[in-house]
């Protein structure tokens, strides 16, 4: 396991999803104007969410995360042309539609990269308390005045 998400005894809550489709396939344009939700996003959620579920009945009573809270997501990159950063948007509307938090405007910060381990097929996901996995990383790369570490 990766060192990233090795720590998930601490974490609020950690889900295995499916590798969540790109921003750039999420939605599709309408020839009148406006835009709904594709095919491919809608298959992804409803699997998302149902794993998000089946994870939840496992706590009981769940009550979904309403304090700032922090995500790390880690998965396998499906091509070399992938962008990290069109994953997130998925996850955290399945992690508010499944019920694991009560509203994404919760997240205060995302923390995502490519998974090294090639055997990982799935996206690995961990739900922490505001800064507890942020603050230490984000100390190590900015200073005191908020510039880059050199």
């Amino acid at each position: 396991r990766s060192a990233m998400l090795d720590q998930t005894a601490t974490a609020l809550f950690s889900v295995e999803l499916p590798i969540p489709p790109s921003s750039n396939n999420m939605f599709t344009n309408l020839r009148r104007g406006g835009r709904i939700k594709s095919r491919e996003y809608k298959a992804w959620r409803d699997i998302a969410v149902a794993d998000i579920h089946e994870r939840l009945c496992r706590v009981r009573p769940y009550v979904p995360i309403d304090q700032p809270c922090d995500v790390a997501i880690e998965l396998p990159r499906p091509n070399k042309n992938s962008d990290v950063d069109n994953r997130i948007k998925a996850v955290l509307d399945a992690l508010q539609h499944g019920g694991a938090i009560a509203n994404d405007k919760c997240v205060e910060a995302v923390l995502i990269r490519w998974t090294p381990a090639l055997e990982l097929k799935t996206a690995r996901v961990a739900v922490w308390p505001a800064l507890e996995l942020t603050a230490t990383t984000f100390d190590r790369m900015f200073d005191s005045k908020g510039r880059a570490a050199a």
